[in-house]
């Protein structure tokens, strides 16, 4: 039908905008990603792509795709069943709601997305408006030290010579973590595209516009002062260096790179102002300071929470506790800043295992390496880098507990299925209408 067809149009075209659109604001306030994202999936469900048959029950090749989205479905419903022995049923029914956009990537994987979408666009426009952040946020910080005098040590500001601390809120807009986390990911990105449009560009012009951006983003890292972030690119480029040996070298490669981080990791600890801080020795000694019980407050919490493992690891504490189980252990200790802070267990592997059981933790943990083996291609390409930079991240920050880290993993998923080559659009089968008369061929009017 006309109608059905239009309908069709029009809101595809809501969808692939909305996706374009949440992809820009990914490097701002997840108030902004929030509603551009309820928009996407409220018009994937508008287009009715479901009353289509999935490709996956019949073509093999993409029923391994759906891997990973089965894997996020059966720990989103393994979570839901935790609900049974859950204490706080808020703090539950916060981190259901939070997991949801997970589980829902299940549906986009089986019916698939409109025609629209394009996987060199997406990037772009995720590229673009990563660099442009860190524009804005830089003129943000001179703006705020120059009118607001808002100068502490973490308000430092130097081109040179020192380290720029985006603060731990980013001026409010973003955590530097999750900030660094989406400019690791531009490097594999800004990589793709080079490799797709060097035959139109030209080589000089493909290695000006890579080399360019690769200094901004390096320079953005090294100014937000986020350890993880340099240890997410410094594991980015090597691994990129590495793929791009061939395969009869890739294991001295490997060799190379592991000798290069041993030096890299002595240099950090001897030179750079957020590893050197104290001794090495000292990261690793819990003191009696009800205050700051150690350096590192992770240690102290890694610490706590396995010191009674049997506690927890049949079938957790259930979803969402993970925060109240360590308020118990803090409280023991007199941790008082850890107390007010409510320090959750800065690690997503911890945090499951808290929650869920181990078993769980275990099987989460196979669902996030299964993602490079279910794609193919320049997929799977992209697929080892955004694996890599959230299995990083999850060992010191809990990144599937917040939406930041939420809207992050969706949005490489999402992009995962773009770029597949192997996936076409679904089409949506429209109402069959019968041919009238005088549209039939002369022969079968007969």
């Amino acid at each position: 039908m006309k109608f059905f067809a239009k309908y069709q149009q029009v809101i595809g075209e809501i969808n692939w905008y909305a996706f374009l659109a949440f992809l820009a604001v990914l490097p701002y306030s997840h108030s902004l990603s929030r509603p551009i994202w309820m928009v996407w999936l409220v018009s994937w469900l508008l287009e009715c792509r479901f009353i289509a048959r999935p490709a996956a029950f019949t073509d093999p090749a993409e029923r391994r795709k759906l891997l990973p989205f089965v894997g996020l479905a059966v720990w989103f419903i393994w979570g839901a069943a935790s609900v049974l022995w859950a204490e706080n049923l808020h703090d539950a029914q916060g981190a259901l709601m939070r997991n949801f956009d997970l589980f829902f990537l299940l549906f986009p994987a089986l019916w698939g997305l409109n025609g629209r979408y394009n996987w060199q666009t997406c990037l772009k426009v995720f590229v673009a408006s990563c660099l442009i952040s860190v524009f804005v946020y830089l003129f943000a910080h001179y703006w705020v030290m120059n009118h607001l005098h808002a100068v502490n040590r973490y308000h430092k500001f130097y081109f040179s010579f020192d380290w720029l601390h985006l603060t731990d809120f980013t001026l409010n807009l973003k955590h530097r973590l999750q900030y660094t986390t989406l400019l690791s990911l531009c490097f594999p990105s800004v990589i793709l595209l080079a490799k797709e449009n060097v035959a139109a560009l030209g080589r000089v012009r493909t290695f000006v516009f890579a080399a360019l951006a690769f200094a901004v983003l390096l320079l953005a890292v090294h100014w937000t002062g986020s350890r993880e972030g340099l240890i997410d690119t410094f594991a980015v480029l090597s691994t990129a260096a590495v793929l791009a040996l061939p395969a009869s070298k890739r294991l001295w490669g490997m060799v190379a790179v592991v000798a290069l981080a041993a030096l890299a990791a002595c240099a950090a600890l001897k030179f750079h102002p957020r590893f050197n801080e104290v001794p090495l020795k000292e990261y690793f000694r819990i003191t009696d300071d009800p205050i700051r019980p150690s350096v590192e407050p992770r240690y102290a919490i890694w610490h706590t929470a396995l010191e009674h493992p049997e506690e927890y690891s049949l079938h957790g504490v259930g979803v969402g506790q993970c925060s109240d189980y360590l308020l118990k252990k803090y409280e023991n200790y007199g941790w008082i800043m850890f107390i007010t802070r409510r320090y959750h267990s800065h690690n997503q592997y911890l945090c499951t295992w808290i929650e869920l059981g181990f078993a769980a933790m275990l099987f989460f943990l196979l669902i996030w390496i299964s993602v490079p083996f279910a794609f193919q291609g320049r997929a799977r390409y992209f697929a080892i880098f955004f694996t890599e930079i959230l299995m990083l991240d999850m060992c010191t920050d809990n990144m599937l507990s917040g939406i930041e880290g939420i809207f992050f993993t969706a949005a490489g998923l999402l992009i995962l299925l773009v770029i597949s080559p192997s996936r076409p659009a679904s089409p949506v089968q429209q109402p069959a209408v019968a041919p009238s008369a005088s549209s039939r061929p002369a022969s079968a009017q007969g």
